[in-house]
């Protein structure tokens, strides 16, 4: 999993607040439900995220396949969607609160990251006014240079990343946004999936 989609499931599927531990600058959390189509760079194919409440639903499409996420941060639960051997599977976690505190943006940038962020401006993504905030630090392993900008509703419209050492420049940006409520059914298992408890070690067992 390259930087980038790591520090788009950080912005995207975890959206709790809590404090920000001192940072220079306070990130926006999305305030609203929405749909947005997101290019990749360097992916071949397409990522789509949709927000309802406390859950969100990811789909990141290649060639090859399709790549279903559901998290309900509320519940704690995750479920991936995936066909294997020809039939379709739902593998459902539980998350553990204390790890999904440890995976929020905020938290993670201040205590576990090592990063630090800046207001810096304002520009704007497919015609949308958005706010630019600098990151730079720690990021794993790797030191990270980058711009983030958000809309007033907390929306992350484009991130763009670059590692000090390489140079290697890594981005996302929104191509299509639609703000407004979404589709319950988005974010349940549909019929004909097979359920499959998946516990802390990776194994799965059918669910009742």
């Amino acid at each position: 999993m390259s930087r980038i989609i790591k520090l788009i499931a950080v912005f995207t599927l975890v959206l709790m607040s809590l404090p920000q531990y001192g940072l220079a600058d306070r990130l926006p959390t999305p305030e609203v439900d929405y749909r947005a189509d997101i290019k990749v760079g360097g992916l071949e194919g397409s990522m789509r995220i949709f927000k309802r409440g406390d859950m969100v639903r990811t789909e990141i499409t290649n060639q090859e396949e399709e790549i279903v996420s559901i998290l309900d941060s509320k519940n704690n639960e995750s479920i991936l969607l995936r066909e294997e051997g020809g039939q379709k599977i739902a593998l459902i976690s539980k998350i553990d609160p204390e790890q999904t505190k440890a995976l929020e943006l905020q938290s993670a940038m201040a205590t576990q990251e090592g990063l630090v962020t800046r207001r810096a401006g304002s520009d704007e993504v497919i015609g949308i006014p958005c706010d630019v905030y600098e990151v730079s630090g720690e990021f794993g392993e790797e030191k990270v240079e980058g711009d983030f900008c958000f809309s007033k509703e907390g929306i992350l419209l484009r991130a763009v990343t670059t590692d000090v050492n390489s140079k290697k420049k890594e981005s996302v940006e929104v191509t299509s946004l639609q703000v407004g409520e979404q589709d319950i059914a988005l974010f349940s298992i549909p019929e004909g999936y097979q359920r499959r408890n998946l516990d802390r070690e990776g194994v799965s067992s059918f669910a009742e």
